[in-house]
């Protein structure tokens, strides 16, 4: 897999392509431009390293039916330019791994006043986690769950000495694969790398509630990340009318100007207003993880399956667990197509398939399933993230 131009999106921490400036497309959008910003030349951005010429912002990444914050993505701003320019122009200065710690380790001083159980996601590039300093020591230094995102335009040559990277930097590392369905790139990265959440690329999220091809390539995404362990997480959502087909779809976690805006530190103790037309449901009170799900369990709680599949079942009279196992998946499926359901697609049947194979108790809420299911397969015991201290 050949390495992307330096002009293109590649390597570009803490950027917030999706919402801020508009995602330019692929990354030959820049590369055929000889510098998208001519005025950041080499000494312009040695002065903005020297100066610390700009600040970290977090967003929210929220679960969607109760939109319950789960975490945050640190993101840059510099007052130079888009963060994709800066960055661009900074590989091209040959300055863009110093700008990338630099950043890095502004956007973890900054975290410090995060709430105690929210995970962490910052941008990284491979180089950085292959070099394993200064990222290990930076990680080391602060004791909360950290997610380390993988964006479409990162090359990986030696996907076996990326994992061993990986595993060198510790337990409470996780790994995002950002731009999911954007290219090959993320797609590979996906198969080799085996990740804790998948992030979907902001032109899938787009126009999804009318665009049946763009809902046929989540739902088949949503049926890897039931085969793997994996989360989705969506970005770049900016309607309630998004939120309600990506619960239908199966996806659990997203982010976006609609669920909440990227805000600096000082501004993180006051979480956003859910808006008055947030179509998610209330998390119901969490209760302790039980037994595999007795036969009269509603099929919703008892299935690791999307809210919408859960609620088309019951519509056709598959109500609980036993329904489900007793017709089988085929016949469930059947019922689903004959009563005219959308949701009646080959990726919904492999899903049915898939939980009865491997039944997962649901007694714990949404938002838990999305952030102990994921720890407990890192560290083989279920805990609450963020239990270390933090050190701003």
């Amino acid at each position: 897999m050949g390495r992307p131009p330096d002009a293109a999106w590649a390597c570009l921490p803490h950027c917030q392509r999706p919402i801020d400036a508009g995602r330019r497309g692929a990354a030959t959008d820049t590369a055929n431009q000889e510098s998208p910003h001519p005025a950041l030349d080499p000494a312009r951005i040695r002065s903005i390293l020297d100066r610390h010429a700009f600040r970290a912002v977090f967003q929210p990444i929220v679960e969607l039916e109760s939109r319950a914050i789960l975490g945050y993505e640190a993101l840059t701003r510099f007052a130079a330019g888009p963060p994709h320019d800066v960055f661009a122009a900074a590989g091209e200065a040959g300055l863009r791994g110093e700008l990338e710690d630099a950043t890095l380790r502004a956007a973890f001083s900054a975290a410090g006043s995060l709430p105690a159980a929210a995970l962490l996601h910052v941008n990284v590039s491979a180089e950085l986690v292959l070099a394993h300093e200064p990222l290990a020591s930076l990680l080391a230094s602060h004791g909360w769950l950290v997610v380390l995102e993988l964006t479409e335009d990162t090359p990986v040559t030696d996907y076996r000495a990326f994992r061993a990277a990986l595993d060198r930097l510790g337990h409470d590392v996780l790994l995002a694969v950002d731009d999911a369905g954007a290219g090959f790139a993320s797609l590979r990265h996906m198969l080799e790398l085996q990740p804790h959440f998948v992030k979907l690329d902001r032109s899938i999220v787009s126009g999804i509630t009318a665009n049946t091809a763009k809902q046929a390539l989540v739902a088949g995404l949503s049926y890897f990340a039931i085969r793997t362990g994996a989360v989705l997480i969506a970005e770049a959502i900016e309607s309630a009318a998004a939120v309600r087909t990506l619960l239908e779809l199966g996806v659990t976690l997203g982010q976006g100007f609609y669920p909440g805006r990227p805000v600096p530190a000082d501004e993180l103790a006051r979480p956003p207003a859910i808006p008055a037309d947030w179509p998610g449901r209330h998390v119901a009170p969490t209760q302790p993880a039980g037994p595999p799900p007795e036969p009269d369990l509603p099929v919703g709680q008892a299935l690791n399956i999307g809210a919408g599949i859960g609620q088309a079942l019951r519509s056709v009279g598959v109500v609980t667990f036993g329904d489900l196992a007793g017709l089988g998946a085929v016949s469930a499926w059947r019922r689903l197509r004959a009563a005219g359901q959308p949701l009646a697609t080959p990726a919904t049947l492999l899903a049915l398939e898939a939980s009865l194979q491997d039944v997962r108790p649901s007694m714990l809420s949404a938002r838990e399933r999305g952030s102990l299911g994921v720890i407990a397969r890192v560290e083989g015991r279920a805990r609450r993230p963020g239990g270390g201290t933090r050190r701003a």
